[in-house]
């Protein structure tokens, strides 16, 4: 799944990681896991239409938020190991 932000959220976290010092799990914990998951969710939910069809998108749409809020939250956790 690739988000249609995905150029504006890796430059943003280029610049944090460049120009401020920081380390990559700093930079990722600063992210903000509800509007990561905002960004995301759009994409998600049309990669979702396309894979599974129209009525599995209508169906997890609500938990979305809730869902990628936890996922981003995880991957600030992890993201030493991710990468």
């Amino acid at each position: 799944v690739v988000p249609t932000k995905t150029e504006q959220m890796a430059g943003r976290l280029v610049e944090i990681v460049t120009k401020r010092l920081l380390s990559l799990p700093e930079a990722f914990d600063r992210l903000e896991a509800d509007r990561m998951a905002s960004l995301l969710a759009p994409a998600v939910e049309e990669a979702v239409r396309n894979e599974c069809g129209h009525y599995w998108a209508v169906v997890l749409k609500p938990f979305l938020p809730m869902v990628l809020t936890r996922l981003v939250k995880s991957l600030q956790s992890e993201i030493e190991g991710v990468l």
